[in-house]
């Protein structure tokens, strides 16, 4: 049997390691952590299970179909409401047009169909982010609802891709906001999910799923496995060197998938050319903290998430566990997660964070201190990509080199550098498993892997 090493049992690697155990390779999942998931992971706080913020499955994909029968029943269909918040008032989203002509202030919403006319007329552009956006909604349409947010999350807008734009942005313009109001959206592409599925007990049971499918076929998931080197012999991956309890291990690979951030991966092979190290440097993520706050109330709001864009907020996001699942905690409380992302917010010391996250939920009418029991706050680096103008170019130099090595993939979120939501990092599994098992050329296999970065999100 072809022996595959897949390096990371994040929700990519499982899923990678589940089609090729299906398919009948010999399967054996190297992770450093002692367990399961990644960020698509549950962990237990007490009385309550908690994810790493809010998780969903929904896609128009067909892997979702996969994803069903291997839970087996195990998946809710949960009805999705969701909303934004807006100059004091809160507004659905994806927004409608109604509410945001008759919502705003009246001089706004006039200035937001003047701006969006002109831009019409001008044409679209896509130079970058802020073009791309400008010329779809208008620069009123743009400051208002997707500048701020993108300058939490991202950064400076004039400095990310359109491509970036293109995957986060399911809506295609005003004009078509507009259009779907008189004619409907049947027929349409679709650009907001009605409801979505999630596990009763928490994400985790997704990564368990595939987990135990992979065991159940003869594969191995081996946890606290450090990569100490990775060696090429005749460009190829000969070995992998971890260790495990202080012990070392290695191990010989048919051919080896990664799904650990590129940085590592290519720390690990001591030829990797310094134009390609520095490549790797230049591709930027931005890190996640979640505040986690035990509340002494059932429920705070019915949504399942709200966006917070504006820059008076130190969070973009919040959620509450029990908007996915009420079975991850007791009846009289809930466990509100708030997602910090703003860098000069993530520099301060824990408390700070914590004490400013409940200042601004206090002041927009979400939370009173009265009613919490306790917070703390998990941080986790490099989590959303960044793409900036330049990633592309960093990408191909990433690329040429990896690309040279005959018995090698790198997939993922963090492996292939892509914006991928857990359904998508699903498809890259079945995807990357189909072409392995088709024995075609790798040089097939660059342009197959174009698709891992048009994935697009859809609230």
């Amino acid at each position: 049997m072809t022996k595959i090493v897949i390096l990371g049992a994040g929700l990519s690697g499982l899923s990678t390691g589940y089609f090729l155990a299906k398919l009948g390779y010999r399967v054996i999942i190297l992770e450093k952590e002692n367990y399961l998931g990644g960020l698509s992971t549950t962990f237990r706080y007490k009385e309550f299970l908690l994810d790493l913020g809010p998780h969903k499955l929904f896609s128009q994909l067909e892997v979702i179909d996969e994803i069903k029968r291997l839970m087996s029943g195990k998946l809710h269909e949960i009805p999705k409401k969701s909303r934004i918040r807006l100059r004091g008032k809160f507004y659905d989203f994806p927004v409608s047009f109604q509410q945001i002509l008759f919502g705003l202030n009246p001089i706004i919403s006039l200035r937001l169909m003047m701006s969006y006319c002109m831009a019409f007329i001008q044409g679209k552009k896509n130079s970058n982010y802020e073009t791309y956006l400008e010329s779809r909604f208008g620069k009123t349409g743009y400051l208002l609802l997707f500048r701020p947010y993108a300058e939490k999350v991202w950064g400076t807008p004039e400095k990310l891709s359109a491509d970036l734009a293109a995957s986060r942005v399911a809506i295609p313009s005003l004009f078509e906001i507009i259009k779907r109001l008189f004619f409907g959206d049947e027929g349409k592409e679709v650009i907001d999910a009605k409801s979505f599925l999630y596990p009763k007990k928490g994400i985790i049971e997704l990564s368990k799923s595939f987990a135990r499918a992979v065991k159940k076929r003869s594969g191995q998931i081996i946890f606290n496995a450090e990569i100490t080197e990775i060696q090429l012999e005749n460009n190829k991956i000969s070995t992998i060197k971890y260790k495990k309890k202080n012990k070392s291990f290695n191990l010989s690979p048919d051919i080896l998938i990664s799904t650990i951030p590129l940085k590592s991966f290519t720390r690990y092979i001591k030829t990797t050319p310094y134009s390609v190290r520095r490549a790797v440097k230049h591709l930027k993520f931005s890190d996640l903290s979640i505040v986690f706050i035990i509340v002494n109330k059932p429920r705070l709001f019915s949504d399942n998430w709200i966006f917070f864009p504006e820059q008076e907020f130190s969070f973009n996001r919040i959620s509450e566990q029990k908007g996915f699942s009420s079975h991850m905690g007791p009846k009289d409380k809930t466990v509100l997660m708030v997602e910090v992302t703003r860098s000069d917010i993530l520099r301060k010391p824990n408390q700070e964070i914590i004490n400013r996250v409940l200042r601004d939920l206090h002041n927009a009418h979400i939370l009173k201190k009265r009613d919490v029991q306790e917070t703390f706050i998990r941080r986790m680096k490099e989590v959303y990509p960044i793409y900036d103008v330049n990633y592309r170019r960093n990408i191909e130099e990433v690329f040429s080199f990896l690309d040279s090595i005959k018995n090698f993939y790198s997939v993922g979120r963090q492996g292939a550098f892509s914006y991928s939501g857990m359904v998508d990092c699903v498809d890259m599994g079945l995807t990357t498993a189909n072409f392995i098992n088709s024995s075609k050329s790798q040089n097939s296999w660059k342009k197959v892997r174009q698709k891992f970065y048009n994935y697009q999100v859809i609230d």
